[in-house]
């Protein structure tokens, strides 16, 4: 029991204590929503602790628009928490209706100026008539469906956001300053549209509960999905190399390197292609878990001999566009060329090597600090930056980029000219040993 000094709590100090008048406080006590003791000296009301809470409850509670009976019903079933989520569905629901009503009260006022009123009307009703109609419900419950985020999407989107954020980390505890400008940008726009994704997310699962969980748990199997066309995309490219190495090259070569652009074109389209068969396979066992691929499974039945094609011509090119080094010679491959063009290492006409020094290029190896060794050959040149070795030859298994160094020095003995760029040599991220090997072939001739 509540006392003040020993006195106890008055109905003025409950009014002070609850923010209530003291008329709504008797016409709760007189509806019975609360029960309070007298003294029997005075035959003034005594309040509690218990009832101070209960009179601010009540307060909650009208304030939510529940009825006196409503409340008192409550009150005499203990089943305050069951009407509670009653009414937050309630409210839910109504949100949404208030958003839409709110919608067309402001189109109404901009239609006004420009219609008369009993065409903008009838408009509007005929509008309002779809909207309440089974139609209309199915179609609004369609639409909100598509605009909601899955989990699975939002995890998604943030992986790729948070890539340029760790990169930024990457180049601060490196030191590499010359990037940081462009990275900190990237990174404090990526931080804003991350906390928006999220946010967006939660809000719309606040707002609409049920089809939010309804629809993530559609998406259950999204992600292991992901995780498995990942592995199986490494596998199916670390098998397409497999197949280049046993069948396109010849017994005695070095090392090879297949061109930039095919293979990043081959390893979206294996993603693409991994994707479309999961979702096949998953749709032939009926499995109704696959709403994040179902625009896939629409795609693919439009275009499926499109892609078809479009796949067989991506992976030729990928597979001709190949270059193998052996002792003596170098095979150039590509499209037009697929049984290759042979050359002598004296057919080199320059060589040029050193390190990339842009802050931003879709080609890797003009990355600000990444390596990489070109060679030219009559009209033709062509870049090695992560050179393939022969398996078969044991000390380039054991020692990364020794084939591109004895490359080097063969050609060195020929005295081809070598240009090399060396501005950016201090910005390589790669561990010590293969720096110091870099900067042995760069600066074995003159540097420019």
């Amino acid at each position: 029991m509540l006392e003040k000094e020993g006195i106890f709590i008055t109905i003025k100090d409950a009014e002070k204590l609850t923010g209530l008048t003291l008329k709504s406080i008797r016409y709760y006590e007189e509806k019975g929503l609360i029960n309070i003791e007298r003294n029997e000296e005075n035959d003034y009301r005594n309040y509690t602790e218990e009832d101070i809470e209960r009179l601010k409850l009540i307060k909650v509670l009208r304030y939510l628009d529940f009825s006196i009976e409503d409340i008192s019903l409550m009150f005499k079933n203990d089943s305050v928490k069951e009407s509670l989520t009653e009414k937050s569905k309630v409210l839910e629901k109504a949100s949404s209706n208030y958003l839409e009503k709110q919608s067309i009260c402001e189109s109404l006022l901009k239609d006004y100026k420009k219609k008369k009123f009993t065409d903008v009307i009838n408009e509007y009703s005929e509008t309002i008539e779809f909207l309440e109609s089974e139609d209309g419900k199915a179609v609004k419950n369609e639409f909100m469906r598509a605009l909601c985020p899955t989990l699975s999407s939002i995890i998604a989107q943030s992986l790729m956001y948070i890539a340029p954020i760790i990169w930024l980390f990457i180049n601060i505890s490196s030191k590499n300053w010359d990037a940081m400008l462009l990275n900190s940008i990237a990174a404090i726009i990526c931080t804003v549209f991350l906390v928006l994704e999220w946010n967006y997310y939660f809000e719309y699962r606040k707002q609409f509960k049920e089809i939010s969980k309804d629809k993530n748990k559609n998406s259950i199997l999204t992600i292991p999905v992901g995780i498995i066309t990942i592995i199986a995309s490494i596998a199916i490219f670390i098998l397409s190399n497999y197949a280049i190495q046993s069948i396109l090259a010849p017994k005695d070569y070095l090392f090879y390197e297949t061109s930039f652009v095919p293979t990043k074109i081959m390893i979206y389209s294996i993603t693409f292609f991994i994707i479309i068969i999961f979702c096949l396979i998953l749709k032939r066992l009926k499995i109704n878990k696959t709403e994040d691929f179902d625009d896939y499974l629409i795609l693919w039945d439009k275009l499926k001999y499109i892609f078809i094609v479009i796949f067989i011509i991506i992976t030729y090119c990928f597979i001709t566009s190949v270059t193998f080094v052996t002792e003596d010679k170098i095979i150039y491959r590509d499209p037009l060329h697929p049984f290759g063009i042979t050359y002598d290492y004296k057919d080199i006409t320059k060589i040029e090597t050193g390190f990339g020094d842009k802050n931003f290029s879709f080609v890797d190896y003009k990355h600000k600090g990444q390596f990489y060794y070109r060679i030219y050959f009559g009209k033709n040149n062509f870049t090695f930056s992560g050179s393939m070795p022969n398996p078969k030859i044991e000390r380039y298994e054991e020692d990364s980029y020794l084939e591109l160094e004895e490359f080097d020095n063969k050609l060195e003995e020929l005295n081809i000219e070598k240009i090399t760029h060396t501005k950016t040599a201090h910005l390589c991220d790669f561990d010590q040993e293969f720096c110091d090997r870099f900067n042995r072939i760069t600066n074995n001739e003159q540097t420019k």
